[in-house]
């Protein structure tokens, strides 16, 4: 049976403790480490980034990642994990405690929605462009007194409204 305790780079030809801590794992060996030391590899691997060869393939595989799953996917695989939930447990709350007259806008907004006092926005179609509304915007503020100025807009013309204000 192989002696373990030691073992050489193949790149370097240094001796080093078979540990994990000189080599990285790789199951393909027996000893269940990689041929290179730590240094060795972190070296070759910051080269080969750097080159134009390593450039194309990372750029390559970020668009194949990108169109295998798309940002949206991610995002709602994320969102249904603990720790998404608990992100946007922490930022939901974050934007209530930093704009707590949006918060409370809002609310009265969606009360009135559940009274039946107004209707869904879904139910609505976009003042703008015509199209299926989702959201009510605030287009006059949030102060009280302006709590139901309130117009339907899809997402798209939404997005657009706050991007201009």
């Amino acid at each position: 049976m192989p002696d373990f305790t030691t073992k050489r780079c193949s790149h370097c030809k240094q001796e080093y403790p078979a540990t994990p801590e000189y080599f990285g794992r790789y199951k393909s060996t027996p000893d269940g480490l990689f041929f290179w030391c730590r240094k060795c590899k972190n070296e070759h691997d910051k080269q080969y980034r750097s080159s134009e060869k390593g450039k194309a393939t990372r750029s390559k595989n970020r668009k194949t990642e990108r169109s295998l799953l798309s940002q949206r996917v991610r995002l709602q695989r994320f969102s249904k994990t603990e720790k998404g939930r608990a992100l946007a447990s922490k930022s939901a709350k974050q934007a209530r405690e930093n704009h707590p007259e949006r918060y409370r806008a809002r609310k009265e907004v969606y009360k009135a929605v559940q009274r039946k006092e107004i209707p869904p926005a879904r139910t609505l179609f976009c003042a703008n462009c015509g199209l299926p509304a989702h959201h009510y915007h605030h287009f006059k503020g949030y102060e009280p007194i302006h709590w139901f100025d309130i117009k339907p807009l899809c997402r798209k013309c939404h997005t657009r409204e706050h991007k201009t204000t």
